[in-house]
Parts: C-alpha cells; sequence; structure tokens
C-alpha cells in the first residue's frame, strides 16, 4: 500500500501550507502521485491497491490496414467521380494539397478524422464510417 504524504508530491515552489491545502483538496490525484513514486522506489508495491486500466484493441496488422485503407480510397474515388470532380478541385475545396489527397485516394495515407470530414463537405456527401451504426440511429 502507499503510504507517502501527499503534500511530499506537491512542488516545493508551493507553500507548505498551500501543499497541504492541494492534497486535501485532491487526495485522488495526491495518491496517484504518491503511488507512481512509491513503485519506482521499491519493488514489493502492493499492485492490488493500482486501478488496472483495459489495454486498447491492437491494431490492425499492416497488410490488413493497407487492405482496408485501400477499399476506402476506392469508395473516396468512386464519391468523387459521382460528384464530376478532379483530385485538384476536391483537394482546393477542402483545403488540403492534392498529393496528400491522392495518397489518401490511392491508400497510402492515413487521414485525419478533421481531413475526412473537409472531403465529406467539399464532396457534399456523407462519409459513413462504421457502418450499420448510422442505419440503426
Amino acid at each position: 500500500m502507499c503510504t507517502r504524504d501527499p503534500a511530499a508530491s506537491i512542488p516545493r515552489t508551493v507553500p507548505a501550507a498551500g501543499r497541504q491545502a492541494v492534497s486535501m483538496a485532491l487526495p485522488s490525484v495526491a495518491k496517484i502521485i504518491r503511488c507512481r513514486r512509491t513503485r519506482l522506489q521499491t519493488s514489493n508495491h502492493d499492485h492490488a491497491s493500482v486501478a488496472r486500466v483495459p489495454m486498447p484493441a491492437p491494431p490492425p496488422d499492416s497488410d490488413e490496414l493497407l487492405v482496408r485503407r485501400v477499399a476506402f480510397g476506392s469508395r473516396l474515388r468512386a464519391a468523387r467521380d459521382r460528384a464530376g470532380l478532379t483530385q485538384e478541385e476536391l483537394a482546393e475545396r477542402a483545403g488540403i494539397d492534392r498529393p496528400a489527397y491522392s495518397e489518401i485516394e490511392r491508400g497510402l495515407r492515413d487521414a485525419r478524422l478533421s481531413t475526412l470530414l473537409r472531403i465529406e463537405t467539399a464532396l457534399g456527401a456523407e462519409l459513413v464510417l462504421l457502418p450499420g451504426r448510422a442505419s440503426k440511429e
């Protein structure tokens, strides 16, 4: 169990009375800081007192990621063709470089959500990133 004084984890530039007030106002933050410092100092830390954070899902392997990027790029190109726009016109309307847009469309580049939303607006279409979810709402 972590037993360090919470006030000890507050920077020394804060007066002692202030450190005590901060540690009393934020006991969970002080406990986290205290536990991390204790864990670094000793090897027999009580791991039962440390909150477990679930690990995120593993990313797709590089081959699967490439396949999914290329498939998305194909759908993006079809939407651009239906809108009657060239890559350069769409990139200009979306406020991105044509080479960057071309790489997204060919599946060579990951696009940020903000970029995808700008492309969506420029196309005048709705990009559905999670199929099946939109139809249920």
